[in-house]
């Protein structure tokens, strides 16, 4: 199970790297280019002094497990405060001169900044080997017993570019986040300065590779010259020029074959070929369609990373050509002999556990060597492992599992040791896959199954063959809805730079695109009561770069989608008016019924209620999303609805950033709830679900609430500066709260209140202005492992009749005591330390009756344990007391 992030472990990582850097100098970033120099030495040296000193060796491992799984917008978050923090010590310890202030001015900084967010991805490369070709977690036998091992955990060198630079030779285009950096260079996510819904993966080449890039781009060219194909990711523009020559293809963000490999694993293998051969289906359409064009084009790296899932169309796209892919042999000899030039370029440019014999040896391209590779990744998907490749045994181990005889005999074919033996081509592979059928109802069903969980690739389907898509382009002068009701299913309309100004709700009941050029200049524009656009059909609706807008005051929401599959993309909510006595209407967008797709890279702005509503049995994906200056909250979940909603932006709506209720058990992902008039994210109902990795800051109540009989599970939040608590229980929720850090809150960090009862594990409570933990009412549950440290009054505080379990947790530097009972509190405290507190280290008062064993209480400024008023409890095996038992009626003192 791949590790979970841990951004305390990612943040003391990035601190003593922070200071190891600082140490030897920043500007050896600059010229650091080889993974063994001197610097990088120098900054793995203080990395591993440092953790040896702090006497955290064995977090080692455990940190770098984490930095595995931390992506970039998360490690740039985490490097900004970091820096923050270690160039302030070096500003204030001037005596110190391997931290002095002379080091550590703007550029410093920023070079600092950029190198601690790119050492997740450095990690991650490090860790790629057979069995997790996404290096995101760590080997068994992995250790660092010495400092030379943490080298090659460090990046070579800083990227050439930094978010907001501009491309060159496209000035009007910026750089806005690292996707992946490797020795031809680095790929980024660009976009538009003004057109922001226009974006791309710009692949730079630095140094001598940029002659591979001419050729990607030559051969994806070719591909495109015979039109376009929905499996191949196309390019969008080139610069070939200067010395940093670069590739602009259409992004592609919903993950790669091997994350969902990793995911298919697991599951049965009767549920397993179902999905198997839907994502073969994918493949060989693609391959079908290069290896027919003349002469072929063959990609010759096909591998699992090279094959991306494009959330918009549930499609799986083949990309990265590169040196790997050559056109066969049956070009004509002109252009054979162009080829021969990069014949030392291209001979080894593969992976070798997908490449065919005669492409270890050297041979010319065949088609061959695709249909060798994509026999290795289906024999993997039907035996559940990224690390082995077909050998003697593949046919007694495929039959053991019970694979039908006809795939079985597919695989073979493709991965014959003579490549006349072999099947031919793309074309073949497709013939063979279509005799197969779904191989049986069974497996058949098994694809529709995939729909229920939250998945890489949910819903994976496979579109018949179709005659090309009908496209009409529609001015405003136009009727819309006549022109979508005179079209056939699955064509596409056009809309240009203008406003359309619709008199009654547009509705469409047939899979449809519809797509303006941006969201800035294209708007549908309603004061119609109800709604501005309504969506119900079986099939597909695609919306992309289109304003859905609102006016006037007759209550309406912005699109309705009651049923089927979307794919919304750069498209805009705004004005939705609310009937707050009938309770109708104000969503941006509101789905229901059983409706799957995905929601990226959209605003919902100004709506009467929320700005992204699912409700009912919804799946979707929601991912980059802007919803602000909602009149309630930003993104809301009720009925059973789920599915994942991942780096969103939910701010200075009316109440929560993100709502769950009822039934709804969502993944919530990296997103960001700031400056909220209520909460952060809050849970509600009988919700469950899980929280991780989100930032929820500045909220004018608590950052993550849960409330009622909710049951979430919250991982590794951040929860700083708000105005009542970092995280709070109320009512009888649960639940498990870990490796959150709770920060800088007005109230407690974490506040656990009523009749709920969570398991709070491994979080970090620190500099709250009350206290670190506190239970109140008649409050359980355990509290395990925390660190509560430098809040202004108790680090746990137990009151009421609450009655939790502490065991393992660490109060240091709190202003009141380590750990406090008051009212009729009970419970037990054991093998807690209790140290350095500016009172007590435990302290009971009121009629408190807790049990404490074990517990270590040292240099408190008071006393150690402290019993005043009529308390009891067992008092047993505690370490360094000095025990006050004023007016105590303990049952057993010591």
């Amino acid at each position: 199970m791949p590790y979970a992030l841990n951004m305390e472990r990612v943040f003391r990582f990035f601190r003593y790297a922070a200071e190891a850097a600082l140490e030897n100098g920043v500007g050896g970033l600059i010229q650091c280019l080889v993974p063994a120099g001197s610097f990088l030495v120098g900054i793995a040296a203080g990395i591993y002094r440092r953790y040896h000193q702090q006497q955290e060796f064995e977090q080692l491992c455990q940190d770098v497990a984490a930095l595995a799984q931390t992506q970039f917008e998360q490690a740039c978050q985490l490097a900004h405060s970091v820096v923050d923090e270690v160039t302030q010590q070096a500003t204030n310890t001037s005596r110190n001169t391997s931290l002095s202030p002379a080091t550590v001015d703007n550029q410093s900084r920023t070079t600092l900044q950029l190198y601690l967010s790119t050492i997740p991805q450095a990690v991650r490369q490090s860790l790629k080997r057979p069995e997790d070709p996404s290096g995101t977690t760590l080997p068994a036998e992995l250790t660092f017993d010495t400092a030379e091992g943490l080298v090659r955990l460090l990046p070579a060198r800083l990227p050439r570019f930094r978010p907001g630079d501009g491309v060159p030779g496209k000035p009007e285009w910026v750089v806005e986040r690292l996707l992946g950096v490797g020795g031809f260079g680095e790929v980024w996510l660009a976009r538009h300065k003004r057109m922001h819904s226009l974006c791309g993966a710009l692949k730079f080449c630095l140094g001598p590779s940029g002659r591979e890039l001419i050729h990607e781009a030559e051969l994806v060219n070719r591909i495109l010259v015979a039109g376009r194909h929905p499996g191949i990711v196309p390019l969008l523009d080139v610069h070939l020029e200067g010395e940093t020559p670069w590739l602009l293809y259409e992004y592609v963000g919903g993950g790669t074959l091997v994350n969902w490999m990793h995911q298919l694993a697991g599951q049965p293998i009767e549920q397993r070929l179902g999905r198997v051969w839907v994502a073969l289906r994918q493949v060989a359409e693609a391959l079908a369609y290069m290896h027919s064009l003349q002469p072929p084009v063959v990609h010759r790296d096909l591998k699992p990373a090279n094959v991306l899932w494009d959330p918009t169309t549930n499609c799986l796209r083949i990309t990265d050509f590169g040196i790997g892919a050559v056109m066969a042999r049956e070009t004509h000899s002109a252009e054979v002999a162009s080829l021969m030039s990069l014949w030392t370029l291209w001979r080894g440019a593969y992976s070798p556990l997908y490449a065919s014999p005669q492409q270890r040896r050297g041979e010319r391209a065949d088609p061959r060597d695709d249909v060798h590779a994509f026999g290795v990744m289906g024999y993997q998907m039907v035996v559940g492992r990224l690390d082995v490749a077909p050998g003697p045994g593949a046919v007694r181990q495929l039959r053991k599992l019970g694979v039908p005889d006809k795939l079985v005999e597919l695989i073979l074919g493709c991965i014959h040791e003579e490549a006349e033996e072999r099947l031919s081509d793309g074309s073949v592979l497709m013939k063979r896959l279509q005799q197969l059928g779904s191989l049986s109802a069974k497996a058949a069903a098994s694809v529709s199954l995939s729909s229920a969980g939250t998945g890489l690739f949910p819903h994976l389907t496979v579109s018949p063959p179709t005659k090309p898509a009908e496209v009409r382009k529609v001015h405003p002068e136009e009727d819309l809805a006549e022109v979508i009701a005179s079209v056939l299913s699955g064509s596409t309309i056009e809309l240009t730079s203008s406003v359309y100004r619709l008199s009654k709700p547009l509705v469409i009941d047939k899979p449809l695109t519809l797509r303006g050029p941006e969201a800035d200049t294209c708007i549908l524009e309603s004061d119609a009561e109800g709604m501005v656009l309504e969506f119900e059909a079986s099939g597909l609706l695609v919306l992309e770069g289109i304003t859905i807008l609102h006016v006037g005051r007759s209550w309406a929401d912005g699109v309705v989608i009651r049923d089927g599959r979307v794919a919304i993309r750069h498209c805009r909510f705004m004005g939705a008016v609310c009937d707050s006595t009938n309770r109708r209407g104000g969503s941006g967008l509101w789905v229901m019924g059983r409706t799957v797709g995905v929601v990226a890279d959209c605003d919902s702005i100004n709506n009467e209620l929320c700005g992204i509503a699912l409700s009912e049995q919804v799946r979707l994906e929601l991912n980059n999303n802007r919803c602000q200056n909602n009149k309630d909250c930003g993104i809301i979940y009720f009925g059973s609805a789920a599915g994942t909603a991942r780096d969103n932006l939910c701010v200075e709506n009316e109440k929560h950033g993100i709502s769950v209720g009822e039934q709804a058990q969502p993944d919530l992902e990296s997103n960001r709830c700031q400056n909220n008039k209520w909460c952060g994210i809050a849970f509600f109902g009988s919700a469950a679900g899980t929280a991780r990795s989100n930032f929820c800051i500045g909220n004018e109540k608590h950052g993550i609430y849960v409330h009622e009989l909710a049951r979430p599970n919250l991982h590794n939040n951040r929860c700083e500066n708000n105005r009542w608590c970092g995280i709070a229980f109320f009512g009888s929720a649960a639940g498990r709260a870990c490796d959150n850090i709770c920060i800088g809150n007005s109230y407690h960090g974490i506040g656990v209140n009523e009749q709920t009862h969570p398991e709070l594990h491994n979080n970090r409570c620190e500099g709250n202005k009350c206290n670190g933990i506190s239970y109140f009412g008649s409050a359980a549950g355990t509290a395990h492992n925390n660190t509560c440290t430098s809040n202004e009054k108790d680090g746990i505080y137990i009151g009421g009749q609450a009655q939790p379990d502490l065991h393992n947790n660490c109060c240091e530097n709190n202003k009141w005591n380590g750990i406090a009972y008051s009212g009729s509190a009970a419970g037990t405290a054991r093998n807690n330390a209790c140290i350095d507190n500016e009172k007590d280290g435990i302290h009971i008062g009121g009629q408190a009756r807790p049990n404490l064993y074990n517990n270590h209480c040292e240099n408190n400024r008071w006393d150690s344990i402290v019993y005043s008023g009529l308390v009891g409890g067992l008092v047993q095996n505690n370490s360094s007391m000095a025990v006050d038992m004023t007016h105590t009626s303990a049952a057993k003192k010591l």
